[in-house]
């Protein structure tokens, strides 16, 4: 997948992973939460640009639609 790579979390339907990584592989920069397809190993940064510990809460965030 990635290096440094925190929080993975499985989607429902088991073909993607939600994480958070850090910006620009530096933790002082914050952490973005991405999404890896495992169908072909795509990475889609979320839009969301708060670090990751600040925007989740502890909730369950919504995985983007594949725009294939």
């Amino acid at each position: 997948m990635t290096d440094r790579v925190e929080c993975p979390s499985l989607s429902a339907d088991g073909t993607r992973i939600a994480f958070k990584s850090a910006v620009d592989g530096n933790p002082m920069l914050g952490r973005r939460i991405a999404v890896l397809r495992l169908a072909d190993g795509v990475v889609t940064p979320l839009a969301e640009t708060r670090s990751g510990a600040d925007i989740t809460g502890g909730r369950n965030l919504p995985l983007p639609n594949d725009q294939a």
